[in-house]
């Protein structure tokens, strides 16, 4: 009987495989001309070597494209394909320490023209590279691009013939803002104060989905009726226009195909072409999420292949009620430490080097919990007593077995970027460091987790609950959220936890090849946190 599941088992998994590599190559050779776009460099005012890509289409109309800080320009590549199919020339670059440019962003950027000058700089590259005026080239930004297009079009330096700004992140109405370093009052900002019907004189087309908090309905709407305060019907006034997705989920929106369809529409339309969408977009951008949901399935069927037990009656301590009442107390100085930590992480190292800001609280959420049990169990008889017996050295084990897994997964992760996924990491920057760091911080809590199970008397569901307390402080945070209204965050979150369970299917599967448990751990740690830095920005 056991012989019969796992052979069905194994022609599930080369089925799975085969879908996989299929889906990678088809949507690779169906949306590749990204890959086709010529890699060029340009030098900001800072000096700073900045990663961009551009396509040289065959009319004289141009679309120059700027995503948000928490994504990359290879995430515009379906919008790309969209555009290059009507002839225009596409340009996106990335912003410093985005993607594979150099640099950092400045802290404050919100009050200054930092970001404004980074904007510039490319579109300047992009002007001067496809040779084209400044009135033949559409603006499309999404996030704090988009506030900073908008920013830097007061200030007259460069007139295109349209903006499209997706999700703008203006705070008009004055809403709570989390980002405690670079919040600022709107009132407070030169270039938003002086919004009106001819400042900057565009045309503008505002999109935003009725899922997305940070840039609300409400806010593109105030947003709207200042960029038309004072409007007497002049020609060199804004003429704006407002469109809302519906049920566009408020993370990276520039992937989204109701979003490319309703940017590529308004440009096409403002040049008078005729747009008709392919006819697989909106599939195209559903199969990333589709090939990572098949990738989880290859890593957890090549486990289960191997159908054994490895926790089964090594157990000497009981999974009990004074266990269970241990490991929640445990949560909640872990609570307190995830506040902590990236406050102590800001003050200590911000002086000195770049961080990635917006990671620290992921980075917390992993590691407090693993560092605060760590020690109770070396340190006391916590949580009956278990720290007396998970603190081993590792048997002489299969090490080979689990860098060959290490590889494999690698090479899986490489698919999927190449097929949409666009994880992007850059060796060269200072990432590194903050990767080894958050590996080191990381390396607890995956440590704990395969030592408790090896030593706990318990049931698979009861292993499961284990783990389920092991990272209980992310959803409670999600959920804080939610009730604060931040919907935008606690997804962010949530999108960790499917990190985090795709890396713990990784877990099971170097266990299955009989892989130590402290360079498992080390694995499981380096894999997530190097998901988590390839889509943050650098700041200093």
């Amino acid at each position: 009987m056991k012989f019969k599941i796992n052979s069905k088992r194994k022609i599930a998994l080369i089925i799975l495989i085969f879908l996989f590599i299929a889906g990678c190559f088809t949507q690779l050779y169906s949306t590749n001309t990204y890959y086709k776009m010529d890699k060029v460099e340009f030098y900001n005012l800072d000096e700073e070597e900045i990663s961009a890509r551009y396509y040289k289409g065959s009319t004289n109309m141009g679309v120059f494209i700027a995503n948000d800080l928490s994504a990359n320009a290879k995430d515009t590549w379906f919008m790309v394909e969209e555009f290059a199919k009507l002839g225009y020339s596409v340009y996106v670059f990335d912003y410093p320490s985005q993607g594979h440019s150099d640099g950092h962003i400045e802290f404050g950027y919100k009050q200054n023209e930092y970001l404004a000058e980074q904007y510039y700089s490319a579109i300047v590259a992009f002007s001067q590279m496809a040779k084209l005026n400044e009135e033949n080239i559409h603006i499309v930004a999404v996030g704090e691009s988009a506030r900073t297009a908008l920013q830097t079009a007061t200030k007259r330096f460069f007139n295109p013939k349209d903006l499209t700004l997706i999700s703008t992140k203006t705070n008009i109405l004055g809403k709570i803002d989390l980002d405690v370093i670079n919040f600022v009052k709107e009132e407070n900002v030169t270039f938003m104060k002086e919004l009106n019907a001819s400042n900057p004189g565009e045309n503008i087309h505002l999109i935003t989905s009725n899922l997305n908090d940070q840039s609300s309905v409400k806010e593109n709407e105030a947003l709207k009726t200042r960029l038309e305060q004072g409007k007497t019907g002049s020609p060199e006034e804004n003429e704006v226009t407002l469109t809302v997705a519906q049920n566009v989920l408020p993370t990276n929106e520039i992937t989204s195909s109701k979003i490319i369809k309703e940017t590529v529409s308004y440009i096409a339309q403002r040049d008078g072409y005729e747009y008709t969408p392919s006819k697989f977009l909106t599939l195209k951008t559903m199969l990333p999420a589709v090939l990572c949901i098949i990738a989880f399935f290859i890593i957890f069927l090549s486990y289960k292949i191997t159908a054994k037990d490895y926790y089964k009656e090594k157990g000497t301590i009981p999974f009990n009620k004074e266990f269970v009442i241990s490991k929640l107390l445990a949560v909640i100085p872990s609570l307190i430490m995830v506040f902590l930590l990236p406050v102590a992480l800001y003050f200590l190292l911000s002086p000195i080097m770049s961080i990635p800001y917006y990671t620290l609280v992921k980075l917390s959420l992993l590691s407090c919990y693993g560092m605060i049990i760590f020690y109770l169990y070396y340190r006391t008889n916590f949580a009956c007593d278990i720290g007396s017996q998970i603190f081993y050295k590792d048997p002489k084990k299969n090490v080979k077995g689990g860098l060959i897994v290490a590889i494999g997964i690698i090479a899986i992760l490489y698919l999927l970027s190449v097929a949409g996924c666009n994880v992007v990491f850059n060796i060269t920057s200072i990432k590194v460091f903050w990767l080894i760091l958050s590996t080191i911080l990381c390396y607890f809590i995956f440590y704990i987790e395969e030592r408790e199970k090896e030593v706990m008397i318990a049931t698979q569901m009861q292993r499961f609950i284990i783990s389920c307390f092991n990272f209980l402080i992310i959803p409670i945070v999600a959920i804080v959220m939610l009730i604060m209204g931040q919907f935008s965050i606690a997804i962010s979150f949530m999108g960790l936890v499917f990190l985090l369970v795709f890396v713990l299917a990784v877990g099971k599967l170097l266990k299955a090849v009989d892989s130590p448990t402290r360079l498992n751990a080390f694995i499981q740690a380096l894999i997530l946190n190097a998901l988590i830095l390839a889509q943050t920005v650098l700041f200093f």
